[in-house]
């Protein structure tokens, strides 16, 4: 559902209402688990001063969280990729591959061909593929099972024999310890629960010097991806993995970042 919401500035304070139309910018899909416009208005007018209204520019409603963000009670669960509708389209579509230039993003991995790499949340294989052709094998970790089916079938289509796809929860991988080259967490880290737990399963799977890749959204509003309030830094990402893994390289544009690691 799509509101509009306008806020006004008061001499002594701030008030919002719902508005049917924005004069300046298009109306910005609120997530059902965040609170309704009707919550929002409510927490500016009845916590907020009140006086005569004075003329104001409208603002979106996410000027109005950054601005006032205890006033609004964010979900406290994790927020995941929905496979619904045409979901390839959206994770693999001509958008999607401008925002995430494949070519860019896997060179930086800096794979060998004796590198076994496990990759998170692989989705439809938009990372595993082209990671597939730099390492000797690519080992995929998904529980969605419209994800499953559709990657499983496309590692059959391309012949793709150094690539296995694994049914598995990511914070208990069926993967040995100390096995792995390197793991790739492509826009998972904001999925998950537990961060820690994640960075830490993560580690257990590395052998000594191995590498950890990070890349997720930047916290920012955008009108693709999760909301802002599930998208996790790139200091919290660091800052979570510092107990356990080196910074080696940090990259990325104002939509995503890429951090990289290396297991103490």
């Amino acid at each position: 559902m799509v509101f509009d919401v306008e806020i006004v500035v008061h001499r002594k304070g701030w008030s919002g209402r719902r508005t049917d139309q924005h004069l300046t910018h298009p109306g910005f899909p609120l997530n059902q688990q965040a609170s309704s416009a009707i919550g929002l208005r409510f927490c500016a007018k009845c916590i907020l001063p009140r006086s005569r209204e004075a003329p104001s520019p409208n603002v979106q409603i996410y000027t109005f969280m950054i601005t006032l963000p205890g006033l609004i009670r964010m979900p406290a669960k994790a927020h995941k990729f929905e496979a619904e509708g045409d979901f390839v389209e959206h994770l693999e579509g001509a958008k999607r591959r401008e925002r995430l230039p494949l070519n860019e993003i896997v060179a930086r991995l800096s794979l060998s061909k004796s590198d076994l790499v496990v990759d998170l949340g692989p989705g439809t294989g938009y990372f595993t593929f082209p990671m597939a052709e730099a390492a000797k094998h690519v080992v995929g970790i998904e529980i969605e099972e419209k994800m499953l089916k559709v990657i499983k079938q496309r590692t059959g289509e391309r012949s793709a024999d150094n690539v296995s796809i694994v049914r598995g929860d990511m914070n208990r991988m069926p993967i040995a310890d100390s096995s792995a080259d390197h793991v790739l967490a492509a826009f998972v880290y904001h999925e998950v629960e537990n961060q820690a737990k994640l960075i830490a399963e993560c580690a257990r799977i590395l052998r000594r010097g191995g590498w950890l890749t990070v890349i997720d959204f930047q916290r920012r509003i955008e009108s693709d991806g999760p909301p802002i309030w599930v998208r996790k830094s790139p200091a919290h990402v660091k800052k979570t993995a510092s107990s356990l893994f080196k910074l080696a390289s940090s990259s990325g544009t104002k939509g995503y970042y890429q951090l990289m690691f290396s297991k103490n």
